[in-house]
């Protein structure tokens, strides 16, 4: 019998929803990388807009494109808020940082 994280990783690691969840995180990557939108979107003030819109992408995703397998409303809903939560999580608690480490490696080897 599956418990619930294997459950989750099973609805994660369903080619669509984790190509959805590439997707999402590479939209974000892309906004981190766009002049006057990173200084808006990604300052002290506003960041708390990400995830925000990883809801709407993935909505998007899962609503418009239908990038999922589901057929119930409800769990469809739960798929999106799952893979907006995991995308979410991952930006603030993974790339952000590394991000950040890479920029100082590579300004203080540049300088």
């Amino acid at each position: 019998m599956l418990g619930v994280e294997d459950k989750i990783w099973e609805i994660l690691m369903e080619p669509m929803h984790f190509y959805l969840m590439i997707g999402i995180f590479s939209v974000l990557m892309l906004l981190q990388y766009m002049g006057p939108v990173k200084d808006f979107l990604f300052s002290e003030k506003w960041k708390w807009l990400i995830a925000p819109i990883n809801v709407v992408l993935s909505s998007v995703g899962i609503f418009a494109l239908k990038l999922t397998g589901a057929e119930t409303i409800g769990l469809k809903l739960v798929i999106m808020v799952l893979i907006s939560a995991v995308v979410t999580l991952t930006y603030e608690a993974v790339a952000k940082p590394l991000i950040e480490a890479l920029k100082k490696r590579l300004i203080k080897q540049g300088g």
